[in-house]
């Protein structure tokens, strides 16, 4: 009986297996093959920079604030309260130079204004990463695309520098320039009938 279906009976079974080609499983294997490239050339291109694997006293200087911040997770320090005389000390005999912050936008948050002010900030930036990345898709405008392209380096330098949060200067401009990208269409699926006002008016 099995072979009596003959091709047809078989190939009811047997299907092929498509591979997907969509464009986040795409980006998902760019992302992944990059950071697996970068990890490997780390080393040597921080060499090639100058840093060394601790990122000139970085790391040294992060584990050394951790405590603190820990110390008040929910409500931070304040401006600059996690700096107090005798720390600072301590922290310059431990790393040999006079660290003027945390060298890191994201823990400079942190301790600011604990965890709201962690999650503030990267609501702030996740939403220009989402930007830029809209902006970066082909057909966009060339000035989008630039801005989108300064938006990403400039997250980036949020990872190792804490100018953005520490005065009004260069940096902090230029994080409210990569602010002002256009947030991309959203497609929204059509309202049941007798929705209540708040969903016909877009609010959520």
């Amino acid at each position: 009986d099995a072979v009596a279906g003959g091709p047809t009976a078989a190939h009811s079974v047997v299907r092929p297996v498509r591979v997907s080609s969509s464009p986040s499983a795409a980006a998902a294997a760019g992302a992944l093959a990059a950071t697996l490239a970068l990890a490997a050339a780390l080393p040597a291109t921080l060499a090639a920079l100058g840093e060394d694997l601790t990122l000139n006293g970085r790391t040294t200087l992060w584990a050394a604030l951790w405590p603190q911040a820990t110390a008040s997770p929910w409500i931070g320090h304040g401006f600059f309260g996690y700096r107090a005389a005798e720390e600072v000390e301590t922290l310059r005999a431990l790393l040999g130079w006079n660290a003027r912050g945390t060298h890191s936008g994201w823990l400079t948050a942190l301790l600011y204004g604990g965890a709201p002010g962690l999650a503030l900030w990267a609501a702030v930036w996740l939403s220009a990463a989402r930007r830029a990345t809209a902006a970066l898709t082909p057909g966009r405008d060339a000035r989008a695309a630039a801005l989108g392209m300064l938006v990403l380096a400039h997250l980036l330098w949020s990872l190792f520098e804490s100018n953005q949060l520490m005065q009004m200067n260069l940096h902090a401009a230029l994080s409210g320039l990569c602010l002002s990208l256009p947030a991309p269409a959203r497609r929204r699926a059509p309202l049941p009938v007798g929705a209540p006002p708040w969903r016909r008016a877009g609010i959520i």
